[in-house]
C-alpha cells in the first residue's frame, strides 16, 4: 500500500471516490456498483486479470481496489503478485470472494489485503467495510 503519493483526483459526479472493482460476473458487478453508490462511491470495472493489471499499471489512479479472486484468465492474487513483482505501488485491496472462509483468510494474508467480504454479501456490509477502511486511513487519497 502506498498512501504517501498524491493520487489523481478520482472524485466523479459527486461521488467521494472512484474505486477499481475487479469482478467478472456482470450482475454482481452491477449490484456492487449500486451498493457503492449508496455509500457515496463510484467504481470502474475490470472483468479480467489482464484488464486489472493494465488499469493498476496507471499510477495513482484508484484509492481502493475491490478484488474478486476467481477471474476468467487467472487468480485475483496474481494481479497483486504481478504488479508487486514490477515493484509497483498498489492501493489497499479489499477482497470480495465466494471462497470458503479458511481459503479467504489465507488469500488476505498472502496478498496483505486490508479486509475481505464473502459473497454473497449484504449491500450494507459492503458499505460498512469500505467506510471502516476509509476511517482507518488506509485508503489512498
Amino acid at each position: 500500500m502506498l498512501c504517501g503519493v498524491a493520487f489523481a483526483s478520482n472524485k466523479r459526479d459527486g461521488f467521494d471516490m472512484n474505486v477499481l472493482l475487479v469482478e467478472d460476473d456482470e450482475n454482481l458487478a452491477q449490484i456492487t456498483i449500486s451498493a457503492l453508490a449508496m455509500c457515496g462511491h463510484d467504481a470502474t470495472v475490470a472483468t479480467t486479470m489482464r484488464e486489472a493489471v493494465d488499469r493498476l499499471s496507471e499510477p495513482n489512479t484508484y484509492p481502493l481496489v475491490l478484488l474478486d479472486l476467481q477471474l476468467p484468465d487467472g487468480r485475483g492474487e496474481d494481479v497483486v503478485h504481478e504488479l508487486r513483482g514490477r515493484h509497483q505501488a498498489l492501493p489497499p485491496i479489499l477482497i470480495v470472494s465466494g471462497l470458503p472462509e479458511p481459503d479467504l483468510a489465507e488469500s488476505v494474508d498472502a496478498i496483505d489485503a486490508v479486509a475481505s467480504i464473502r459473497k454473497p454479501f449484504r449491500m450494507a456490509t459492503l458499505c460498512e467495510t469500505v467506510e471502516r477502511i476509509v476511517a482507518s486511513g488506509k485508503v489512498c487519497e
